[in-house]
């Protein structure tokens, strides 16, 4: 997806990897399944081509510390606690003005749709740009603006929230029209992957 605007004119923003989930319908850690030769976490490390640095959040060691770029890795302060605490790790230790933050599991995410995020959130002056596929949000591929979006999600957790969805009570959203194409699919179980027609193995390329 061409965004038409000048790669020097994008709004700087940090990147963030999750992949402290439980894995529990793969049955295996899906940030380090073989995906083509290379832990599916890489997938959306690459999405994130345009970002200052990139930081995987939870599990118990880096996914992929032989990657093809330098990243970073934070253990999740609360793990098996949702998306919602691990999304605001990642907001309490951005240094950028905007953060955009993936699941690891979207085998087709590419760097053009987190560019249009993005440009989307800059433009529209809301909190968070959250992509919609099929009629269906997809909020752990989303851009964030970090200082709102850092006090939103706080007070949700301090009601019990888990999911980012229930952060919209004190946050405003850009909801982004995606083409159903593939690029916004996660994969959740080996079905999904046999699916997506990647080439995979049922092993672990972590350490």
């Amino acid at each position: 997806m061409a965004t038409g605007r000048p790669l020097s004119d994008l709004t700087p923003f940090e990147g963030f990897v999750l992949i402290g989930g439980a894995s529990r319908r793969m049955g295996r850690d899906k940030a380090t399944l073989d995906v083509e030769g290379a832990p599916l976490a890489r997938r959306s490390q690459r999405a994130l081509l345009d970002a200052q640095r990139v930081t995987y959040v939870g599990g118990d060691h880096h996914p992929d510390p032989q990657g093809d770029r330098p990243t970073e890795w934070r253990r999740d302060a609360h793990p098996g606690g949702g998306p919602l605490p691990a999304i605001k790790l990642c907001l309490d230790t951005a240094d950028s003005a905007v953060v955009a933050i993936l699941a690891c599991d979207l085998p087709g995410i590419d760097a053009a749709a987190v560019r249009t995020l993005v440009e989307r959130l800059t433009r529209s002056g809301a909190d968070v740009a959250v992509p919609i596929v099929g009629g269906r949000s997809q909020w752990l591929a989303a851009a964030w603006r970090t200082s709102p979006a850092r006090a939103g999600v706080a007070a949700a957790l301090d009601v019990g929230s888990r999911a980012p969805r229930q952060a919209m009570r004190w946050l405003s959203a850009e909801y982004v029209i995606f083409a159903d194409d593939g690029t916004l699919d996660d994969v959740d179980s080996v079905e999904d992957l046999a699916r997506s027609g990647l080439r995979y193995r049922l092993d672990d390329l972590g350490q």
